[in-house]
Protein backbone atom coordinates (compact mmCIF):
# COMPACT_ATOMS: atom_id res chain seq x y z
CA UNK A 1 0.00 0.00 0.00
CA UNK A 2 3.18 2.58 1.08
CA UNK A 3 4.89 1.69 -2.52
CA UNK A 4 0.72 2.32 -4.32
CA UNK A 5 0.60 5.75 -2.40
CA UNK A 6 3.91 6.91 -3.26
CA UNK A 7 3.83 9.88 -5.50
CA UNK A 8 5.13 8.56 -8.74
CA UNK A 9 3.50 5.14 -8.42
CA UNK A 10 0.26 7.43 -7.86
CA UNK A 11 0.53 9.71 -10.20
CA UNK A 12 1.25 7.31 -12.89
CA UNK A 13 -1.98 5.53 -12.11
CA UNK A 14 -3.92 9.14 -11.74
CA UNK A 15 -2.49 9.81 -15.29
CA UNK A 16 -3.37 6.51 -16.72
CA UNK A 17 -7.14 6.61 -16.00
CA UNK A 18 -7.69 10.26 -16.72
CA UNK A 19 -8.22 12.18 -13.57
CA UNK A 20 -8.83 15.80 -14.10
CA UNK A 21 -8.37 16.34 -10.30
CA UNK A 22 -4.86 15.77 -10.76
CA UNK A 23 -2.36 18.81 -11.27
CA UNK A 24 -0.05 18.82 -14.70
CA UNK A 25 2.35 16.00 -13.23
CA UNK A 26 5.98 14.83 -14.56
CA UNK A 27 7.73 11.77 -13.44
CA UNK A 28 11.22 11.61 -12.64
CA UNK A 29 12.45 9.49 -13.93
CA UNK A 30 10.07 8.61 -16.44
CA UNK A 31 9.84 12.48 -18.41
CA UNK A 32 12.48 13.94 -20.22
CA UNK A 33 13.78 17.25 -18.15
CA UNK A 34 14.17 18.67 -21.18
CA UNK A 35 10.63 18.27 -21.83
CA UNK A 36 9.63 19.64 -18.90
CA UNK A 37 11.54 22.71 -19.03
CA UNK A 38 10.49 23.69 -22.61
CA UNK A 39 6.70 22.99 -21.15
CA UNK A 40 7.00 24.78 -17.99
CA UNK A 41 9.59 27.41 -18.55
CA UNK A 42 9.78 28.04 -22.34
CA UNK A 43 5.96 28.45 -23.84
CA UNK A 44 5.83 32.05 -23.27
CA UNK A 45 4.05 31.82 -19.72
CA UNK A 46 6.43 30.43 -16.74
CA UNK A 47 4.46 28.01 -14.24
CA UNK A 48 5.94 27.70 -10.91
CA UNK A 49 6.72 24.42 -10.29
CA UNK A 50 7.10 22.15 -7.02
CA UNK A 51 9.09 19.28 -6.45
CA UNK A 52 7.93 16.54 -3.86
CA UNK A 53 10.21 13.24 -3.05
CA UNK A 54 8.51 9.58 -4.19
CA UNK A 55 8.28 8.66 -0.76
CA UNK A 56 8.80 12.27 1.14
CA UNK A 57 6.43 13.24 4.29
CA UNK A 58 6.01 15.90 6.52
CA UNK A 59 7.13 18.44 4.00
CA UNK A 60 10.90 17.16 3.99
CA UNK A 61 12.40 17.73 0.24
CA UNK A 62 9.92 19.72 -1.15
CA UNK A 63 11.10 22.65 -3.04
CA UNK A 64 9.76 25.04 -5.48
CA UNK A 65 11.10 26.94 -8.67
CA UNK A 66 10.20 29.24 -11.23
CA UNK A 67 12.88 28.88 -13.94
CA UNK A 68 14.91 26.66 -15.78
CA UNK A 69 18.10 27.16 -13.64
CA UNK A 70 16.68 27.10 -10.34
CA UNK A 71 14.81 23.36 -11.40
CA UNK A 72 17.83 22.18 -12.61
CA UNK A 73 19.61 23.00 -9.52
CA UNK A 74 16.89 21.36 -7.83
CA UNK A 75 16.96 18.40 -9.79
CA UNK A 76 20.81 17.71 -7.61
CA UNK A 77 18.78 17.03 -4.62
CA UNK A 78 15.98 14.19 -5.83
CA UNK A 79 16.32 10.92 -3.68
CA UNK A 80 17.61 8.01 -5.98
CA UNK A 81 13.95 6.95 -6.37
CA UNK A 82 12.91 9.39 -7.73
CA UNK A 83 10.47 12.65 -7.57
CA UNK A 84 6.98 14.19 -8.42
CA UNK A 85 7.36 17.56 -10.29
CA UNK A 86 3.50 19.33 -10.39
CA UNK A 87 2.33 22.61 -11.63
CA UNK A 88 1.90 24.57 -8.56
CA UNK A 89 -2.35 25.77 -7.88
CA UNK A 90 -1.13 29.40 -6.94
CA UNK A 91 -4.55 30.69 -7.15
CA UNK A 92 -5.69 29.01 -3.53
CA UNK A 93 -8.61 29.36 -2.06
CA UNK A 94 -7.93 31.20 1.05
CA UNK A 95 -9.05 31.75 5.19
CA UNK A 96 -8.25 34.46 6.32
CA UNK A 97 -5.66 35.57 3.80
CA UNK A 98 -3.62 32.27 4.38
CA UNK A 99 -3.47 29.05 2.17
CA UNK A 100 -5.17 25.79 3.25
CA UNK A 101 -5.60 22.36 2.45
CA UNK A 102 -7.97 19.49 3.40
CA UNK A 103 -6.79 16.03 5.01
CA UNK A 104 -9.88 13.77 4.62
CA UNK A 105 -9.85 9.88 5.42
CA UNK A 106 -10.86 6.89 3.12
CA UNK A 107 -11.70 3.66 4.20
CA UNK A 108 -11.11 0.46 2.16
CA UNK A 109 -12.48 -3.17 3.24
CA UNK A 110 -11.41 -6.26 1.58
CA UNK A 111 -14.83 -7.74 -0.31
CA UNK A 112 -14.80 -11.52 1.06
CA UNK A 113 -14.41 -14.01 -1.87
CA UNK A 114 -13.79 -11.07 -4.53
CA UNK A 115 -11.03 -9.14 -5.76
CA UNK A 116 -12.99 -6.15 -4.76
CA UNK A 117 -13.07 -3.53 -1.64
CA UNK A 118 -15.76 -1.65 -0.71
CA UNK A 119 -14.69 2.14 -0.24
CA UNK A 120 -15.91 4.68 2.16
CA UNK A 121 -15.56 8.41 2.97
CA UNK A 122 -15.27 9.55 6.28
CA UNK A 123 -17.78 12.50 6.74
CA UNK A 124 -15.34 14.92 8.94
CA UNK A 125 -11.85 16.38 7.58
CA UNK A 126 -9.04 18.17 9.27
CA UNK A 127 -8.38 21.64 7.63
CA UNK A 128 -4.95 23.05 8.11
CA UNK A 129 -3.71 26.62 7.84
CA UNK A 130 -0.88 27.87 6.49
CA UNK A 131 0.80 30.20 9.91
CA UNK A 132 1.66 33.46 7.17
CA UNK A 133 -0.39 35.23 5.17
CA UNK A 134 -0.38 33.91 1.26
CA UNK A 135 1.26 35.58 -1.43
CA UNK A 136 1.68 34.43 -4.98
CA UNK A 137 4.94 32.15 -5.50
CA UNK A 138 8.06 34.89 -6.63
CA UNK A 139 11.80 34.61 -6.48
CA UNK A 140 11.17 36.45 -2.96
CA UNK A 141 9.43 34.24 -1.13
CA UNK A 142 9.61 30.72 -2.70
CA UNK A 143 11.42 29.67 0.03
CA UNK A 144 9.11 30.54 2.66
CA UNK A 145 7.82 27.31 3.39
CA UNK A 146 5.13 28.79 6.20
CA UNK A 147 3.33 30.86 2.94
CA UNK A 148 3.38 28.02 0.54
CA UNK A 149 2.79 24.70 2.96
CA UNK A 150 0.55 23.57 5.15
CA UNK A 151 1.88 20.82 6.44
CA UNK A 152 1.44 20.81 10.32
CA UNK A 153 5.08 19.36 11.07
CA UNK A 154 6.03 22.59 9.58
CA UNK A 155 3.73 25.10 10.66
CA UNK A 156 3.40 23.51 14.27
CA UNK A 157 6.79 24.88 14.68
CA UNK A 158 5.82 28.87 14.09
CA UNK A 159 5.28 31.53 16.71
CA UNK A 160 2.19 32.07 14.87
CA UNK A 161 0.59 28.53 15.10
CA UNK A 162 -2.40 28.47 16.90
CA UNK A 163 -3.58 25.81 19.40
CA UNK A 164 -7.41 25.79 19.00
CA UNK A 165 -10.30 25.45 21.13
CA UNK A 166 -13.55 24.36 19.79
CA UNK A 167 -12.78 22.27 17.44
CA UNK A 168 -16.25 23.25 15.60
CA UNK A 169 -15.21 27.26 15.49
CA UNK A 170 -14.03 27.62 11.61
CA UNK A 171 -12.99 31.33 12.23
CA UNK A 172 -9.76 30.56 14.30
CA UNK A 173 -6.81 27.81 14.98
CA UNK A 174 -4.19 26.48 12.74
CA UNK A 175 -6.42 23.22 12.15
CA UNK A 176 -9.97 23.33 12.16
CA UNK A 177 -12.49 20.92 11.36
CA UNK A 178 -13.77 20.49 7.75
CA UNK A 179 -17.64 20.50 7.96
CA UNK A 180 -17.48 23.66 9.73
CA UNK A 181 -14.96 25.44 7.41
CA UNK A 182 -16.83 24.59 4.42
CA UNK A 183 -20.39 26.10 6.27
CA UNK A 184 -18.43 29.02 6.70
CA UNK A 185 -17.09 29.40 2.90
CA UNK A 186 -20.72 28.49 1.47
CA UNK A 187 -21.73 31.59 4.31
CA UNK A 188 -19.19 34.20 2.65
CA UNK A 189 -19.48 33.18 -0.54
CA UNK A 190 -23.10 34.23 -1.21
CA UNK A 191 -24.58 31.03 -3.18
CA UNK A 192 -20.86 30.88 -5.05
CA UNK A 193 -19.73 27.99 -2.89
CA UNK A 194 -21.90 24.74 -2.06
CA UNK A 195 -20.77 22.88 0.81
CA UNK A 196 -22.99 19.97 -0.36
CA UNK A 197 -20.89 20.04 -4.12
CA UNK A 198 -18.14 20.25 -2.59
CA UNK A 199 -18.28 17.23 -0.48
CA UNK A 200 -19.68 15.75 -3.79
CA UNK A 201 -16.56 16.40 -5.20
CA UNK A 202 -14.68 15.07 -2.83
CA UNK A 203 -16.49 11.55 -2.63
CA UNK A 204 -15.83 11.84 -6.63
CA UNK A 205 -12.21 12.25 -6.33
CA UNK A 206 -11.88 9.65 -3.40
CA UNK A 207 -13.75 7.07 -5.33
CA UNK A 208 -11.45 7.69 -8.38
CA UNK A 209 -8.17 7.67 -6.64
CA UNK A 210 -8.71 4.65 -4.18
CA UNK A 211 -9.69 2.63 -7.45
CA UNK A 212 -6.51 3.96 -9.04
CA UNK A 213 -4.48 2.65 -5.75
CA UNK A 214 -6.57 -0.46 -5.88
CA UNK A 215 -5.78 -0.92 -9.46
CA UNK A 216 -1.76 -0.52 -8.52
CA UNK A 217 -3.09 -3.84 -6.28
CA UNK A 218 -4.70 -6.16 -8.38
CA UNK A 219 -1.90 -8.22 -9.82
CA UNK A 220 -0.52 -9.55 -6.18
CA UNK A 221 -3.96 -9.35 -4.08
CA UNK A 222 -5.29 -12.51 -5.20
CA UNK A 223 -2.57 -14.28 -4.24
CA UNK A 224 -2.79 -12.79 -1.11
CA UNK A 225 -6.10 -13.01 -0.39
CA UNK A 226 -6.07 -17.48 -0.97
CA UNK A 227 -3.22 -17.15 1.56
CA UNK A 228 -4.44 -15.30 3.94
CA UNK A 229 -7.87 -15.66 3.42
CA UNK A 230 -9.08 -15.91 6.93
CA UNK A 231 -7.62 -12.92 7.61
CA UNK A 232 -8.31 -10.76 5.18
CA UNK A 233 -11.34 -10.80 6.52
CA UNK A 234 -10.86 -8.54 9.80
CA UNK A 235 -8.43 -6.12 7.89
CA UNK A 236 -8.88 -2.89 6.70
CA UNK A 237 -6.74 0.45 5.48
CA UNK A 238 -7.20 4.15 6.22
CA UNK A 239 -5.74 6.48 3.36
CA UNK A 240 -5.48 9.97 3.61
CA UNK A 241 -5.98 12.24 0.86
CA UNK A 242 -4.76 16.54 0.74
CA UNK A 243 -7.03 17.65 -1.13
CA UNK A 244 -6.56 22.22 -2.39
CA UNK A 245 -9.49 24.35 -3.25
CA UNK A 246 -8.55 26.69 -5.34
CA UNK A 247 -10.21 29.92 -5.45
CA UNK A 248 -12.94 28.99 -8.17
CA UNK A 249 -13.81 25.82 -5.61
CA UNK A 250 -12.28 23.20 -7.64
CA UNK A 251 -10.77 20.40 -5.86
CA UNK A 252 -7.55 19.09 -6.52
CA UNK A 253 -5.90 16.16 -5.11
CA UNK A 254 -2.15 16.73 -3.95
CA UNK A 255 -0.89 13.21 -2.47
CA UNK A 256 -2.18 10.30 -0.56
CA UNK A 257 -0.69 9.29 2.37
CA UNK A 258 -1.01 5.09 2.68
CA UNK A 259 0.09 5.78 6.74
CA UNK A 260 -1.69 9.31 7.69
CA UNK A 261 -1.02 10.15 11.01
CA UNK A 262 -3.69 9.90 13.89
CA UNK A 263 -1.55 10.66 16.55
CA UNK A 264 -3.12 13.01 19.58
CA UNK A 265 -0.93 16.14 19.98
CA UNK A 266 -3.28 18.28 22.38
CA UNK A 267 -4.98 17.12 25.37
CA UNK A 268 -7.90 19.33 26.91
CA UNK A 269 -9.09 18.45 29.98
CA UNK A 270 -13.43 17.82 29.60
CA UNK A 271 -15.58 20.65 31.43
CA UNK A 272 -17.40 19.47 34.46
Amino acid sequence: MQYACGKLALAQALEASGADFWPRSWRIPGVAIESICEEAFENGDSMTLIIKPNQGSQGSGISMVQSRDSFLRALRHVPADGAIVQAYVDRPMLLDGCKWDMRIYVLLVPIPNCNEHAVFLEEEGLVRVCTEEYRSPTADNLQRSMVHLTNYSLNKFSARFVHGGDPNDATSGSKRVLSAVLQRLEEEHNGSFSAEACWQALGTLARHTAEAILGQLAATYPACQQAHQDRLKRCFHVIGLDVLLDEEGTAWLLEANGRPSLLVDEIHPIAG
